[in-house]
Parts: structure tokens; C-alpha cells; sequence
């Protein structure tokens, strides 16, 4: 219930690159190789929480992205022109990494970041404002995947948080 949202993002290929945020834009995790298929990826990123976003550096996304988002019922950001190369290595210059392909997967993960940095930021100062910390991340994770408004996701959140208690009490 209580898991780390993620965003992660990927640069498919013979070598696969993928790199994992959490929700607030920090790297957890950082890997790439020849031996990752669709089913190793998923299971390697959802061991550290709930895949919310999925980032792409091209405009048209890849079949392995559009795969792996589907099957977790993450949203994907892509930009509206494939990533230059220059771009990619500005927003990436202050991270350690191993090739470019876990450099790819990092810059196209904090792409999908910095896509959705605002929404993030509006969520965060209504939690604050309206005092609704426990359901901080349900209301962000119904935000991004469903495409629905703060409110509408505060409801849903609040009812599933009602919901949980009343089975509780009668578990009790």
C-alpha cells in the first residue's frame, strides 16, 4: 500500500540501460545490460516500489517502453522531438554512471521528472494546505496515472482510506 513511487527511465537495445527515481527526482538505482529482458526489468524496478512514470528520450516510444509501462499501469513520458545529445549530457553531467546507456536511461528518467515537476508541486502545496500527508502519494500516483484532478483524487484516496479502516474494525 505504503510503496516508493518511481519514475524510471529506459534506453532499450541490445544493451538495456534503465534508471530509477523516486518520486521527488532522486536516483535510486542506476544499471544497464545485455542480459535484461521485458520480465527481468519489471521485477528488478518493482522490488523498489511502484512504477508511476516511465521516460523515454525519443519521440516515437519504443515497443520494450511501451511493454513495460503497460504491463504496470505506468504513464510514459516522451518528449515531443527525440532528445539531442548535448541536452542529454547537461542533465546528466553530475551523476556518476557506467556507459551511455544507463547515461540515456538517467537523462530520459529525469526528463519524465522535470515533464511533471509542476503537477508534483501543486500535489505537494494542496497536502500541505489541506493536511493530507497520509495520503500524500495515493493522491499523486491517481494524479499522474488516471489523469485526474487533486479533488477527485482526494476523494477516491479518502474513500479507499475509509474503507480500510471499517474492514479493519472488523477484523478487530
Amino acid at each position: 500500500e505504503d510503496k516508493k513511487l518511481l519514475i524510471v527511465g529506459i534506453d532499450p537495445g541490445t544493451t538495456i540501460g534503465y534508471a530509477v527515481l523516486d518520486i521527488e527526482g532522486n536516483l535510486l538505482h542506476l544499471c544497464s545490460s545485455k542480459q535484461l529482458d521485458l520480465n527481468l526489468l519489471i521485477s528488478e524496478t518493482i522490488r523498489l516500489g511502484k512504477v508511476v512514470l516511465v521516460g523515454t528520450d525519443k519521440l516515437k516510444v519504443p515497443h520494450l517502453i511501451e511493454s513495460f509501462a503497460t504491463k504496470l499501469g505506468a504513464r510514459i513520458v516522451s518528449p515531443e522531438e527525440d532528445l539531442k545529445v548535448y541536452d542529454k549530457r547537461v542533465m546528466i553531467q553530475e551523476f556518476n554512471f557506467s556507459d551511455e546507456h544507463q547515461g540515456d536511461a538517467l537523462a530520459s528518467a529525469l526528463f519524465a521528472y522535470k515533464e511533471t515537476r509542476d503537477l508534483l508541486d501543486k500535489i505537494d502545496i494542496f497536502v500541505e494546505e489541506n493536511k493530507k500527508h497520509n495520503i500524500k502519494n495515493k493522491i499523486k500516483e491517481l494524479v499522474i496515472i488516471k489523469r485526474i484532478s487533486i479533488k477527485s483524487a482526494v476523494d477516491i484516496a479518502e474513500k479507499k482510506d475509509e474503507e480500510s479502516q471499517i474492514i479493519e474494525k472488523v477484523i478487530v
